[in-house]
Parts: structure tokens; sequence; C-alpha cells
């Protein structure tokens, strides 16, 4: 067999093997069962390149923007519990119905480029009150989101997808916006960001915005 279709073969087999992890470590236990220890290290490095953290989640930051004067601040002010967590707010004497820019920065330790396909906005609370790693990377391109104020899964599509070379890192910017009218509302939520090499979730965080009548 030709160099060229072994190397198509084999990069068939790790994306199929990639795809089913039942049939992976079935044959990860035969190979180890009739070629002992010397072939489970060299497995070592194949099976890190199957199912190895390939690609992280880094940062996320607040965009400076005169539009949307946003702060990034410890505290929950929707829901009382114990646990601390990252809050996005606009003070109440700025003019609602600012998007908050939100800027995700990923480093792709994978061999092969990542492609970020949607991002799904998991929203576990709502609650309407009174009022209002790698460092920072500049986002390359923005994507905007209407945030309906309900529970659930929302879901975001990345058009056009976003691409992180190998060993490159990347920042794409999400203009989140209130889809209906109302003061004060506060959304607690994680992002689920989908990509050919997996799902990359962030923390849960709370985010608070206003938006008017036009």
């Amino acid at each position: 067999m030709p160099a060229d279709e072994k190397t198509t073969f084999y990069d068939s087999l790790v994306n199929r093997l990639k795809n089913n992890r039942v049939i992976a470590v079935g044959l990860l236990v035969v190979v180890i069962a009739t070629g002992g220890i010397s072939v489970l290290l060299q497995l070592m490095g194949v099976w890190d390149q199957l199912f190895g953290a390939r690609v992280v989640l880094a940062a996320i930051n607040v965009v400076p923007s005169d539009a949307a004067p946003f702060r990034d601040a410890p505290g929950i002010p929707c829901l009382l519990q114990d646990k601390v967590m990252r809050t996005f707010d606009s003070p109440s004497e700025h003019k609602p119905g600012s998007p908050l820019p939100l800027a995700f920065t990923f480093s792709n330790h994978a061999k092969v480029d990542a492609l970020f396909t949607s991002a799904d906005f998991v929203v576990t609370h709502t609650q309407q009150t009174a009022g209002g790693g790698p460092g920072t990377v500049e986002p390359n391109h923005t994507y905007k989101m209407n945030l309906a104020f309900k529970m659930g899964t929302q879901t975001l599509t990345l058009n056009p997808p976003y691409r992180i070379q190998p060993n490159e890192t990347g920042a794409f910017e999400i203009d989140i916006s209130p889809a209906a009218d109302g003061t004060g509302l506060c959304w607690i939520l994680y992002i689920a960001f989908h990509t050919n090499l997996g799902t990359i979730k962030t923390e849960p965080f709370a985010v608070t915005m206003s938006k008017s009548p036009r």
C-alpha cells in the first residue's frame, strides 16, 4: 500500500474511533492482551490524540465599548446561593438596550484545525430585579445573539464557522442583547461551544441587562 494511502487509512481509522469510544476501548483491551506492555506504551500517544484535551477555553472578557459599558465583577444579583460566579451587568445610569460584547478566547492544541459551528446558551435561571488564561486576545469576528428571557437551551449558529489553526489561539466576540423589553433582566447560564473536536463548556455565569421599547 502506498504511503499516501496508508496515511488516508490511518486518518479515517482515527476519525472513526473518535466517534465511537466503546469500539476504541475494546480495541485497546484486545491489543494490550495480545501485544503486552510495549504495545501499550506505543498506544499512549494515539490515546492522547483520540481523547486528550484538544481545544480549551482560555478566557472570557468584556470587550471595551462606549456603546456597551458593562462591567465584570464577582457576585450574583438575581439568585442567592453558596457559589460565587462571574457577573456581567450594566450600571443603571447607562442607556438600556446596549448589547453585552463578550470575547471568548480558545487555544487549539490539536494537530488539525478546530472548527466552531454553533453555541448553545443554556439558561438555568431567570429573574427580574429592581434596577439594572493567556491574557486578552483581540477578537477578529463578531456574532450576535438575541437572548430570550426564558430557561432552556437557545442555539446560536456561528455563520460563518470560526476556525482556529493547529497550535494557535483565537478569539471571537458574541454581542448578547435581550430579545424582549424589560428592566433588570437577569440570566444565569453557561455556553456550550460545538466544534469538530468536541464540545467546550464555560463555567456558569450571570448577565443582567435591560431593554426599553423603541
